[in-house]
């Protein structure tokens, strides 16, 4: 498997030449509670794995969850994530948190809506929420998206992601139910919630929709 591209080159200062973003990934929806085996599941791993390699496009496994109703895990065993493959990925996620760094300290500020546009604006979230190897990159980056998004220039929903995602690395409980793990029978489990109660009244202050589920569909 080749290396994973570089995200961090997407969050760029928009031009009036920049293209739309590109359509929805061709890839088909697997109702839930369907198992693929033999040819099935070949011919679904293959189109799976030329979406993640998508020309001009940086594609992330979440979005191939979110097409194609599979589990996190699933898609991982598609792309087959060998050892090899996961350190590339790490040395990915190091090279995108660097590049992120480099953004907001020449903008002086998160890289909003209005100044990279909405797909770079959430590329760089994305980047922030696997930048666990820097704990405290990560904190300032949360509070520059928590000042952008005061200034409309990112959304609740965003900042929820990152708040959580920091709050789970120091071991505290998150509070919008964004952050998962995959439990030894490989179902999907969120991270200790506080005040569970009251989860649905904080997330519908956040955006509900983007916040409704608490993780990927399962496989």
């Amino acid at each position: 498997m080749t290396s994973p591209r570089t995200a961090a080159a997407a969050v760029t200062t928009r031009s009036p030449e920049s293209t739309p973003p590109p359509g929805r990934l061709d890839l088909p929806f697997i109702e839930t509670g369907k198992k693929l085996t033999g040819a099935a599941r070949a011919k679904f791993a293959k189109k799976v794995v030329a979406a993640y390699r998508t020309p001009g496009r940086t594609v992330t496994i979440w979005e191939i969850c979110e097409v194609t109703n599979r589990s996190y895990g699933a898609i991982h065993s598609c792309l087959g994530m060998s050892p090899h493959a996961l350190a590339a990925l790490a040395q990915t996620q190091h090279d995108n948190a660097a590049g992120l760094k480099r953004i907001v300290e020449r903008l002086g500020q998160w890289p909003g809506r209005s100044t990279v546009g909405a797909d770079a604006c959430q590329a760089a979230v994305d980047i922030a929420v696997h930048s666990d190897h820097n704990p405290a990159l990560q904190r300032t980056l949360l509070g520059l998206l928590r000042r952008a998004v005061e200034a409309v220039d990112a959304t609740s929903a965003q900042l929820a992601h990152l708040q959580d995602r920091c709050l789970v690395n120091v071991g505290q409980a998150q509070l919008y139910g964004t952050q998962h793990w995959y439990r030894p029978d490989g179902l999907l489990e969120p991270h200790p919630i506080a005040d569970r109660a009251q989860l649905d009244s904080r997330r519908a202050g956040r955006g509900p929709a983007a916040l409704q589920r608490t993780g990927p569909p399962s496989a």
